[in-house]
């Protein structure tokens, strides 16, 4: 997998993450890139990061807040 153009630093996971305008376009990537992941990090959905304002990957579940 090429080195994704749509890298910007993140401030809350401090370092340059994949951000996506949509979620639709995140899981668009997820659907047609999965073979490019080494298989324990293959990412299985996105999440709204406040931080950048964007969409990220995950490989992770869902984070549940108390």
């Amino acid at each position: 997998m090429s080195k994704p153009k749509h890298r910007v630093y993140c401030p809350i996971a401090m370092r340059p993450k994949m951000v996506f305008e949509t979620e639709e376009k995140a899981m668009r990537h997820i659907q047609f890139n999965a073979d490019d992941y080494k298989s324990s990090t293959v990412p299985t959905r996105a999440y709204f990061c406040t931080g950048c304002g964007g969409w990220h990957l995950t490989h992770k579940g869902k984070h549940n807040k108390k």
